[in-house]
């Protein structure tokens, strides 16, 4: 398997800066794309296709729960 790919998706700046630091310096992983809310992220997700989504659960417009409820309508439909 080569480099997976990732999405983060959170509406704190420093949140998003110390994952995507995390995830690329140290465990080599390709951030593909930041989101700062909910909204952002189906059609991201749907675009990129990554490996790894790491969801904030509190956020603005649309909770992490709200984003896997919705994306879950979806692969089923």
């Amino acid at each position: 398997m080569g480099v997976m790919s990732a999405i983060i998706v959170d509406d704190e700046p420093l949140a998003l800066e110390r994952l995507s630091n995390i995830l690329s310096e140290i465990c080599g992983t390709e951030v593909a794309c930041h989101c700062h809310n909910g909204r952002e992220t189906g059609g991201k997700i749907a675009e990129i296709r990554p490996d790894l989504v790491f969801l904030g659960i509190e956020m603005t417009k649309l909770t992490g729960f709200d984003v896997v409820t919705a994306l879950s309508i979806n692969i089923l439909l």
